[in-house]
């Protein structure tokens, strides 16, 4: 929702948990942006490629994705990464790296961590 809100025309949005669904569809009408953002009932699929990604997930699940993250994303593409703990920040940025991806910027808060990196 932030990245429409920013401006982005036209998001997909995948979850595979039911609650966050409903949830996820309760906010998207509160925020007037069923006509730009599709909610996908599923995770990301081959040859679905994006030029930007975002992801707040835990670190397991971060690094275990690092693969499908990297092969939906186009080159020179951007992810920006969250809802890690600032002492596994290491963990996902070197399982990233080793994806291809660079470090632009990075951000510590209340023990959590971010990360905006590019493909490439």
């Amino acid at each position: 929702m932030a990245m429409c809100l920013a401006g982005l025309s036209s998001c997909t949005a995948y979850e595979i948990d039911p609650v966050s669904i409903r949830e996820a569809r309760k906010n998207i009408e509160l925020n007037q942006l069923s006509g730009n953002i599709r909610l996908v009932d599923g995770t990301m699929k081959p040859g679905d490629v994006f030029s930007i990604i975002c992801a707040n997930l835990r670190y397991p699940t971060l690094v275990s994705l690092s693969e499908t993250l990297s092969s939906s994303l186009e080159k020179n593409g951007v992810a920006v990464l969250s809802g890690f703990r600032e002492w596994e920040k290491d963990l996902v940025l070197n399982a990233y790296a080793e994806k291809g991806f660079a470090l632009l910027w990075q951000k510590d808060d209340k023990n959590w961590s971010g990360f905006v990196l590019v493909k490439k």
